[in-house]
């Protein structure tokens, strides 16, 4: 039984570390940001109340649900651009309508691990590829895949912030943030 456990422990940990391996240092250096990013978006998530799910600020906002369903889309979306890679969700599949709190976290957290493994499977070479791109902001025309791995963990943060608020706007004092 004790050899049994600890072939266990070592087939467990060999798992992890290879989890950890990165093709590159920018995505060992990478990930280690973007564990955060999911670790406190999930809790924020996990905060509000599913009853709430469905609040917004004003009419023409998203919802808190949409909100949660709009990053799942960005992660698989940069993520799936950024490596050179199809998307395994298309549209359909992130309509927030329906959908609930328990779905919700487990699609982000799916968007979350396949961000994260496609970060830590790209080469150098994939890197510096380019992809059409723009934006209202900066109307470039093209971004590295790096970039993009950039914009990704930008965009992330900027719809939790928004997150935090709507936790507020609902009497719900957000978790503290990690680091």
């Amino acid at each position: 039984m004790r050899i049994l456990s600890t072939l266990l422990c070592l087939f467990l940990w060999t798992s992890i570390a290879a989890q950890e391996k990165s093709e590159t240092r920018f995505g060992s250096d990478f990930a280690k940001a973007w564990k955060r990013h999911k670790i406190y978006t999930l809790r924020l998530v996990e905060a509000m109340p599913e009853k709430s799910y469905d609040y917004k600020p004003e009419d023409n906002a998203r919802s808190f649900k949409e909100m949660a369903m709009h990053l799942v889309g960005a992660n698989y979306m940069f993520a799936s651009i950024a490596s050179s890679q199809d998307s395994p969700v298309d549209r359909t599949m992130l309509n927030a309508d329906g959908k609930t709190k328990e779905q919700i976290v487990k699609m982000l957290t799916e968007s979350f691990d396949y961000s994260l493994n496609a970060v830590l499977n790209v080469n150098e070479e994939t890197l510096k590829k380019t992809a059409p791109w723009g934006n209202p902001i900066e109307q470039s025309t093209t971004r590295t895949f790096k970039e993009i791995f950039h914009v990704m963990r930008e965009h992330a943060a900027h719809h939790r912030g928004a997150m935090t608020v709507y936790l507020r706007l609902n009497g719900i004092t957000p978790p503290g943030f990690i680091d």
